[in-house]
């Protein structure tokens, strides 16, 4: 993939991105940014919607929460039509209590013609050195691509932290 745009709101961020070679990054709200200017010729529009709302350590207001990001991901996907996407979020936003919004946000992206897949994982199942449960929305334009769509492998070993950084020795 080439990355045509990458958005964060925080400065320091962008800068990070920029640090490292990414020269498409810009600092702007998402809601400040017309996608329609990408439409029909994106492959992958990739997206992790703020994590507040539905995070249990968080306030719990879901779709009511002003950082609920997903109905301007909504209209990313509306105004580019990509040929996929792929979100992430916390697993809180499959408790049953967001259980009618999330329903309504898999119906709005199928309207527009998309095969939806939502995998729950935990990163540490994956070789990643941390206890990260996450979900990911996953959406295909293309039934065929859906169809060829492999989840990853899971790892055969939990890596705790300690042996991820112990090659850089004692502290």
């Amino acid at each position: 993939f080439r990355h045509e745009l990458l958005i964060d709101s925080e400065k320091a961020c962008i800068e990070t991105l920029q640090a490292n070679g990414f020269k498409n990054a810009i600092q702007s709200k998402v809601e400040d940014v017309d996608f329609s200017i990408y439409s029909g010729t994106v492959d992958l529009l990739a997206a992790a919607p703020p994590c507040q709302p539905w995070s249990l350590g968080g306030i719990d207001k879901g779709q009511v929460d002003r950082r609920n990001g997903w109905e301007e991901t909504i209209r990313a996907v509306r105004e580019c039509m990509p040929r996929s996407f792929l979100f992430e979020n916390v697993g809180g936003i499959l408790r049953p209590k967001f259980g009618n919004y999330l329903q309504s946000i898999t119906d709005r992206l199928s309207g527009m013609g998309y095969s939806i897949l939502i995998e729950s994982v935990n990163a540490k199942e994956y070789g990643i050195p941390q206890n990260r449960k996450r979900v990911f929305i996953i959406g295909f334009k293309d039934a065929d691509a859906r169809e060829k769509y492999v989840s990853p492998s899971k790892s055969d070993k939990v890596i705790s932290v300690r042996e991820a950084l112990s090659h850089l020795g004692e502290p």
